[in-house]
Parts: C-alpha cells; structure tokens; sequence
C-alpha cells in the first residue's frame, strides 16, 4: 500500500487546513455528507473538532496538501480544594439527564444529516432533466456518501426507510437508493458495484414524473394489477429509454450502471421489463425490490393507502415473492427483519414492545419492553423468540396508545441514532441462539 492511501492516527488538536482526513465514525453522527473529506476552510477544521471525534480521526499524508499540527499537551488540572461528596441521587439524576440529552443531540444530528441528504437529492432529481451534464459530479458523490455510510448504518436508517410522511420523488430516491446499497452490501457487492447501484438508484425515475407503478389489488393479493390498475407498458418502456438517455449524458454512469438503470422494472416471472430475464444483472434484481418496498410504504398516488414496513414485508413474501430473485428477497428480510425498528408489538404476556434493530435472524429482532419504572434508557435490549420468551400477538399502531407510553417508546427511538446495526447485534448475540439451517 503506497503513503497516499495508508491512513494515519490524528488527534483533534492536530487538524488544520490543508489536510485529508477519515472521520471513522457513524455517517450520522457527524454532520459531514462525506467521511473523508479535505479540509479547506477554518470553519470545516472547527466542525471536526467540535464533533467528539476523538480516536475517530485519520489523515492521509499523500492526499494532504500540508501536515498535522504538533499535538497539544493537555494543561495540568489545578488543586481544587476537597468537596462533600454529591448526594448519590442527585448524581445518578444529573447524570441520567446528561445521557438522555446526548441521546436527543445524536438523533438531531442523524435526522439534519438524512434531511441535509434529502435536499441534496432534490437538487440534482430537480435539475437533471433540465440540465444532466451539469449534475454529474453531484450525483457521483452523493452515491459515494451513501455507500460509504452502510458500514455502519444505525437502526434509525432503516427507519427512514419507511418513512411514509416524507413524500416527494427525492425522498423516495434516497430511501430506495439506500435500501439497495444495504440489500447490495448484504449480498457481498463490491465498493465499485456499489456505487454504479447506489447511482442507477438515485435517478432511477428521471425519466418520468408520472411512472406507472403497479398496484397491489386488494381483492385478491397475488394478482398484481386488475381493472384500472394494469401497467402500461408503452409509457413504462419511454420511461425507462428518457431515464437511460438522461444518465448517459451526465459522464458519469459506467455500462453495468446505466443497465442497472435500463433493467430496473424487471420482474423475475417475466410481469415487468424486459420479459426477458436471462441477462438481468444483479443490481437491477436488487433496484427492482427496493423500488417496490418503498412504493408499498410510501404509495406515488396519495390515494393509495400505504401499508406499514412490517405489512410491506409480510406482503411481498407472501404474494409477490416470484416476482423476485430469492436470494435478494432473503437478503433484504434478513437485512429488514420480519418487524423493521420503530414496529410496536403487542406481546403474548400483554406488554408492549419496540423493535430496536433487527437481529441475527429475521423473526428475532432486538427488542425493548415497556416499563414505565424504567428509564427508556436504561431499559434492557431483549431478543424477541428466544425459548421462554413472550411472543407476538399483533403488530401495533402507535395511534390510540396512552400518551404515557407513546413519550416513553419516543425516548426508545433516540437509541437507534446512537446505536449502528452491527454493534447492537454484537452485543446481544451471545443471548440468541444460532439459526437452525433451512
């Protein structure tokens, strides 16, 4: 490995303008769109800093156009006088009150992040078809933020993914462009793979503001369309062609990205496009699924009642699963998780629980239980199914529930900013028996 791509420890007090760092942290929990960055400005060298980043920081000596400062020898602490030790309760509260509140600051800076990306998605959707040159080098760093992101992608972000209250075409581009890049991460795709999906994904309905997506008849689940709801397939393939012609022109997409683009309304039954299904490269098979999860969530036609992330899941396996490549289908519900985080449940025993992230197996997620005698943050991570445990009776809506509890599964919700995927699932793994092999 050459010095311009070996990476260096830095402490905070280091930065300076002039040096390419790597903030190893969470995506959301800096307000940086990207994790490498090059500082160039006195503002961006105080963000870092003012970002807790410390152990987290890196610098790249042949990227950097100058080096490190000396590091800064931390003043001795003057003598203070002994004080009466602070009553113990007093403690514990100030000290619980400080959690919560840097609980509270995590989740404000993920949702600033998310909204920050949103916006910039919008930017370039809203400008492409006026101006697709001029976008390129946007849209290429908006697919390489979200890719490097997924590493450590906190439950919160498959929240989003759900979102049904954020509307809007550059809404559900960044949630489907996301949700791939996680499916395609799952799957064991490259970084370069990555990127060219997490791009097809990002303009994959450039070429038409009025796409028609197909609807779910409600009559009959496993029939996809009925009177008045068929796909229009003339409109579909001008779609697909404006889609891929206004990709070409922007420089940026690579043959496997534009066919990823070219192939996204593919249906593995031979119901979409192309009928064809013998060449459909794997980035469109995962662009398909993801495409259609969040159009069950969050429906193009306000008209259409949008079905909750669990239903959505439930209701692709069951009724529209032949439509789809199995092992992207397993991916995305072992990624998912049979109850998304955020699911409220009804439990067996009577207790109300709140999915927290999914687990090492899809009806396993990780789980807190309602107790009013406990601090939300301080409530214990369970794992939903292990023997003994209390299961599922219903999946709940949050709407006609106390308001006590509502404030309380609300303060839940804050520990999935705080929390990436991965380390949630190491550190309860050892509660939550292995898999039994199919």
């Amino acid at each position: 490995m050459s010095r311009a791509d070996h990476a260096y420890p830095l402490h905070p007090s280091q930065l300076t303008v002039g040096l390419y760092i790597w903030v190893d942290m969470p995506w959301l929990d800096h307000p940086f769109l990207r994790s490498k960055l090059m500082l160039n400005t006195q503002a961006e060298v105080d963000e870092v800093k003012a970002a807790g980043a410390e152990g987290c920081l890196y610098w790249y000596p042949g990227r950097s156009r100058g080096t490190p400062l000396p590091r800064a020898v931390p003043e001795a602490a003057p003598a203070v006088a002994e004080t009466p030790a602070v009553d113990s309760a007093e403690a514990l509260a100030t000290r619980r009150e400080r959690e919560l509140n840097q609980l509270k600051q995590l989740t404000h800076a993920a949702r600033k992040a998310w909204d920050g990306m949103a916006m910039s998605v919008w930017a370039v959707v809203h400008d492409m078809p006026r101006s697709p040159v001029s976008v390129g080098v946007k849209l290429s760093s908006i697919a390489f933020d979200v890719v490097e992101s997924i590493a450590n992608a906190s439950a919160w972000q498959l929240r989003k993914l759900a979102d049904s209250s954020a509307r809007g075409q550059h809404h559900h581009a960044l949630r489907t462009m996301t949700l791939s890049v996680m499916i395609g991460s799952q799957l064991g795709m490259s970084e370069q793979e990555l990127h060219e999906l997490a791009l097809a994904a990002l303009v994959h309905d450039a070429g038409h503001t009025d796409i028609p997506y197909p609807k779910v008849n409600l009559a009959n689940p496993r029939l996809i369309g009925g009177p008045g709801s068929f796909i229009d397939r003339e409109r579909l393939q001008e779609h697909i062609r404006l889609g891929v012609e206004l990709a070409s022109m922007t420089g940026v997409f690579s043959p496997n990205a534009l066919k990823i683009l070219a192939q996204h309304h593919v249906a593995m039954d031979g119901s979409g496009l192309p009928r064809d299904t013998s060449d459909v490269c794997l980035g469109a098979r995962v662009l398909s699924l993801a495409d259609r999860f969040d159009r069950l969530c969050t429906p193009a036609d306000k008209e259409d009642p949008p079905m909750s992330p669990s239903n959505a899941i439930i209701h692709l396996f069951r009724n529209e699963s032949r439509r789809f490549d199995p092992k992207i289908m397993q991916a995305f519900i072992k990624l998912m998780g049979i109850y998304p985080p955020s699911t409220i449940l009804r439990l067996k025993d009577g207790s109300i629980a709140m999915v927290v992230s999914p687990g090492a197996a899809a009806h396993q997620p990780l789980i807190v239980v309602y107790d009013r005698k406990v601090l939300p943050q301080e409530a214990e991570i369970e794992v939903l199914g292990l023997p003994g445990g209390s299961p599922v009776v219903s999946v709940l809506n949050s709407v006609g529930l106390p308001v006590t509890i509502i404030e309380w599964l609300e303060k839940i919700e804050l520990r999935l900013a705080a929390n990436p995927v991965l380390a949630l699932r190491k550190e309860i793994t050892e509660q939550a028996p292995e898999p039994q092999a199919a």
